[in-house]
């Protein structure tokens, strides 16, 4: 009987030790599938946030930008207001989504909305209504093809604006841009255009010192502020940083770094919309829909000028 009952326990201890090891297992391969997911997670993240900038500074122009204007004179320096903002002169905040085109939302959504808005006097309800909103969709399409890369990878300042001065851009309600934002995934489509929403000219904004041969010599914090208190926006070209990507307050973003190469440290078109001397900082207005604080960021005056900012441009009417 001793042997029998020998006999019958030793598989009750070999079954819980397999059970033992089975969920020793189990608990690895959860582990391994949570740690895929959170890696895939983390690189769609990654790969939309390089998608969703667009800035190709290797392709601008340059010789083509006509010469800056002449800088302010010290006498128009002294007496800056303490505070501009121009935010009331523009659309709501746009998302361009996993597309680099955002050169065209900068210069066509963004700052020749806001142009048309300072010029004719619109309202906040007015902008609102997407006839009065210039298409980033279009204005993309417009490009020629030789200047942007293949599904929406990106493009210069130089070849955005050519097309708004020489041709114009339609509304949003003849071509609605939205997210994604084309139907094919290619960005491309039939351009419209709009003769009768076209810009004059459009300048690099240099200092005094450079050679006007750019990228020249950034203006310094105060010409900038000059601009500005004279309602005219400006659109930037960027380099993004580590912090930047994640911004989601209403802080002022006073350093980045450059480390994490899951981020995305591209060149990024935005415009500035405003100062404030109480925050030290420029305010700077984005594409990339609930992001930073309602859609823009806070950029200390010093590091604006020292590692934010490539170059500064000027578009008239």
């Amino acid at each position: 009987m001793k042997k029998n009952n020998i006999f019958i326990s030793q598989p009750t201890w070999l079954s819980t030790l397999l059970k033992v090891l089975m969920a020793i297992f189990l608990i690895l391969l959860l582990i391994c599938i949570v740690k895929v997911i959170w890696d895939c997670r983390h690189s769609n993240r990654t790969y939309t946030v390089v998608e969703r900038t667009g800035y190709l500074p290797e392709e601008e122009e340059w010789e083509n930008i006509i010469d800056t204007v002449p800088p302010y004179k010290k006498e128009d320096l002294d007496s800056l207001p303490e505070k501009v903002s121009l935010e009331e002169f523009f659309p709501p905040i746009g998302d361009q989504g996993a597309h680099g085109t955002c050169v065209a939302w900068a210069v066509g959504y963004n700052l020749n909305t806001a142009l048309n808005a300072i010029k004719n006097k619109w309202t906040p309800d007015q902008l609102k209504d997407p006839t009065n909103q210039t298409s980033p969709g279009d204005l993309w399409r417009g490009i020629d093809s030789a200047d942007k890369g293949e599904v929406c990878y990106g493009t210069n300042f130089y070849s955005a604006l050519n097309v708004l001065q020489q041709k114009g851009a339609a509304n949003m309600q003849t071509v609605p841009t939205k997210t994604p934002l084309l139907p094919d995934k290619s960005c491309k489509g039939k351009f419209v255009g709009d003769s009768t929403n076209r810009i004059a000219s459009f300048h690099e904004v240099v200092a005094a010192s450079s050679n006007g041969s750019g990228p020249g010599q950034l203006p310094s914090v105060q010409q900038i502020k000059a601009y500005l208190k004279d309602t005219i926006p400006l659109a930037i070209s960027a380099h993004l940083g580590d912090s930047f990507n994640g911004w989601d307050d209403d802080t002022v973003l006073k350093s980045d770094t450059y480390l994490n190469p899951n981020n995305a440290h591209a060149y990024h078109a935005m415009v500035l919309s405003g100062y404030d001397d109480s925050k030290n900082a420029f305010r700077v207005r984005n594409s990339w829909g609930d992001w930073g604080d309602d859609g823009s960021i806070w950029v200390d005056y010093d590091y604006f000028i020292n590692g934010f900012c490539r170059a500064v441009f000027m578009v008239e009417k």
